[in-house]
């Protein structure tokens, strides 16, 4: 069985590719235990370890008949010593065990630790770094750059001791990964790090220069939010495109450059900067901080349990799970809070860092409350506002209500989906996320795998289909797609999104039945796009509501736009107000 899993999902006869005999694999990864292992090869430790007992056996059981052959009169008795030849035998045996698993000449790596990071090891304070370019990985894919530079990053923080953003991880929530390519400034980069693949320097040039305008007013606060003192960026490894965002975004001063080898023996250069807005506290005395925690740059403060995306109207931001948590960058000195809370939560108890700072019963929509921060409980690098809105939760797709009575308008298609239904559609490809999710009424009905995933629903949001074609793999995939999407009847809702890559044997007739649904983007040589769409069979063409982007994932909403099934209470602006410091004597 061992051997079996070592194959995979799937095992090809070595005559044929296109013969492909499924394996247990697949189904022993789903199980309680087991789905923690994610490669196959990895059985194959334990499938060594029980050959290596049945060879020790099977080797013991050949010298005993070896020996009795050649002293067939002889009985062997318990001292005495075996003949000089089953020594010979057994040595070579061993030796053979160990020249399977010698690896001869040793590969090895430079370990010696770049002194530049005595710099920030000699830096005192509670702080974040930032290198560049950095990756996210655990062991299903990387987000970010792909080297192992990311392994080198993690072995030079041991130098210093500090937080860092990037890094190994395992099987962690899908979250984690998603909160930095949702991030402003920091998805961008993500984006930026791999801008020297053949099927992004293209786009990245195009858009570099809207990049630079849009996160240059902001880059200060982001990383003064996530705690950012110093950034590390390691030049031959960065592309170019990245390099010149570096430059004209990042509020930085150059603290050293280090030149010399890397790990690999190669040439390496590395520059330390310090954040312009770290090197010198204020004397000023701040003033009132707003967080808007809807909007686009309010996704730096989402921790667990939040809708990745605001109302309609764009005032609140809804809790999908209870309890939840924002994170707040506040002074350890304390001072005063302000949160517009929304329902439909008729209550609420707010803590800090696990210190309770009230509760609230919510009459009205918004209320707007007031809590004071004591000194010392803001005392985390980043502090964590948690919200309990109470048992009581709402269908999210209620939550909206149409200004249409005929329902929600479909993109400019004239069709409608009833006012009690919703849908949000969700794509990454591969660079920012690799995920497809088709929300339907809260409920996530989208499954694994590559390509286009589609799901065809009529007017009142009830299902009547659901399918995935990889149209990455074969163009046979293609045109499975395209005869699907041909069979279903005029005024069909049609939602569909792209998870990891669908564009490499996209055929005409896969685009053609797109179009008939007023989906307008033809995603033949844009590889790896993200491409989110809610269409209508027989509609005009151009006239679907779409998305469609390399750098950053796609979403479109028809309805409530909330990506979970229930919610709880709502947040919308925080300000805060620092207490004032105590003059100087």
């Amino acid at each position: 069985l061992l051997a079996v899993l070592t194959f995979g999902a799937y095992s090809a006869l070595a005559w044929t590719s296109r013969c492909l005999l499924p394996g247990p694999f697949a189904l022993v990864s789903q199980l309680p235990f087991f789905s923690g292992n994610r490669y196959p090869s990895r059985y194959s430790v334990m499938l060594l370890i029980g050959v290596g007992v049945l060879a020790a056996y099977g080797l013991a059981s050949a010298l005993m008949r070896l020996a009795q052959s050649r002293r067939p009169t002889q009985s062997a008795s318990a001292g005495e010593s075996a003949p000089q030849w089953m020594a010979w035998l057994l040595a070579a045996v061993c030796g053979l065990f160990l020249f399977e698993h010698l690896s001869t000449p040793l590969p090895l790596n430079d370990f010696r630790i770049p002194p530049i990071y005595d710099r920030l090891a000699a830096v005192e304070g509670d702080f974040a770094v930032l290198e560049l370019p950095t990756g996210w990985r655990n062991g299903a894919r990387v987000q970010g750059i792909s080297d192992e530079l990311i392994m080198m990053q993690q072995w030079y923080q041991t130098r210093y001791g500090q937080h860092r953003l990037g890094g190994n991880t395992s099987r962690n929530p899908a979250y984690k990964f998603d909160y930095f390519i949702q991030a402003p400034l920091i998805g961008d980069l993500i984006g930026l790090m791999n801008a020297d693949r053949e099927h992004v320097a293209p786009v990245v040039e195009a858009e570099l220069g809207a990049l630079i305008a849009a996160n240059r007013p902001r880059a200060a606060d982001v990383l003064d939010q996530l705690g950012v003192e110093f950034v590390v960026v390691h030049v031959e490894e960065s592309p170019p495109a990245l390099l010149r965002f570096i430059d004209a975004v990042l509020p930085l001063a150059l603290v050293e450059e280090w030149k010399g080898d890397n790990w690999r023996g190669e040439a390496s250069t590395i520059r330390l900067y310090q954040v312009a807005s770290s090197q010198q506290p204020s004397t000023k005395q701040p003033s009132t901080k707003q967080i808007d925690i809807p909007s686009e740059a309010g996704r730096l403060h989402l921790a667990e349990g939040w809708s990745s995306l605001a109302s309609s109207d764009g005032h609140i931001r809804y809790a999908t799970a209870n309890p939840a948590e924002l994170m707040l960058d506040l002074p350890e000195r304390g001072g005063l809070l302000q949160i517009e809370l929304f329902g439909p939560a008729r209550e609420a108890e707010i803590l800090l860092n696990g210190e309770t700072l009230g509760s609230f019963v919510i009459d009205d929509s918004p209320q707007v409350v007031e809590l004071a921060v004591p000194p010392g409980v803001a005392n985390q690098l980043v502090d964590r506002l948690r919200f309990d809105f109470g048992d009581a939760v709402t269908p999210a797709h209620l939550t909206a209500t149409s200004p249409d009575e005929r329902g929600w308008s479909i993109g400019a298609t004239g069709a409608f989906l009833a006012p009690d239904a919703a849908l949000v559609v969700a794509s990454a490809g591969e660079e920012v996320g690799n995920d497809a999710r088709l929300f339907v009424n809260g409920r996530e009905i989208a499954d694994e795998g590559r390509g286009y995933h589609l799901v065809a629903l009529d007017a009142t949001g009830a299902v009547l289909d659901r399918t995935q074609f990889d149209t990455l793999a074969a163009p046979s995939e293609s045109a499975a797609m395209a005869a699907w999407l041909d069979a279903l009847p005029n005024g069909v809702i049609v939602a569909g999104a792209v998870a990891d890559e669908a564009s490499y044997n996209l055929s005409q007739d896969a685009v053609d039945a797109l179009a008939r649904l007023g989906v307008a983007t033809d995603l033949r040589g844009h590889f790896r796009w993200s491409h989110a769409f809610v269409g209508v069979v027989g509609a005009a063409p151009g006239s679907a509501l779409e998305a469609s982007s390399l750098l950053r994932p796609a979403v479109v909403a028809v309805g409530a736009p909330v990506d979970a099934e229930f919610v709880s209470g709502g947040v919308g602006r925080i300000d805060f107000t620092p207490a004032q410091s105590a003059p100087d004597s």
